[in-house]
């Protein structure tokens, strides 16, 4: 009888989350003090300037002109972005080049479209957040990675 009246209140105890104080912040690496705020969408002038892999999570850093950068988190299935060599997107609006959550990078490992056949060398991979990036942490020192490849839009 009195396992009865314990087991419901067991199984509702079980059923409980509990904040570990790591938060979704720090499993994706959103801690890192070189990001800055969120921002809606990113606007390029005909394609991205350049970008490098971030080393903190699954995510890009995307170059727009020669001072602004911003972060692309990601999310799904993704080839291993330390072997991406060219990184592209299709905007929804004809109209504009601009980059907005939801999107999909198209990020390929050919160095040409022309030189592969290999549907494995071509991934897209859904942009799950987009952030200002200052590339310097609090205490000043320099963090962007230096070897930006070259970028194409598709």
């Amino acid at each position: 009888m009195r396992i009865q009246t314990v087991l419901p209140f067991l199984l509702l105890a079980a059923c409980t989350t509990t904040d570990g104080g790591g938060g979704d912040e720090t499993l994706l690496g959103l801690d890192d003090p070189r990001i800055g705020a969120e921002v809606g969408q990113v606007c390029f002038l005909g394609s991205i300037d350049g970008f490098s892999e971030w080393d903190q999570g699954e995510g890009v850093v995307l170059r727009k002109g020669p001072q602004e950068r911003y972060l692309a988190t990601i999310r799904g299935v993704c080839q291993p972005l330390e072997f991406v060599q060219r990184v592209g997107f299709d905007p929804r609006g004809a109209s504009q080049s601009c980059l907005t959550q939801g999107d999909y990078l198209f990020v390929s490992s050919a160095i040409s479209p022309l030189s592969t056949t290999d549907s494995f060398d071509n991934a897209r991979c859904l942009v799950d957040g987009l952030y200002e990036w200052s590339g310097e942490a609090p205490d000043g020192e320099t963090l962007t990675p230096t070897d930006d490849a070259a970028a194409t839009e598709s």
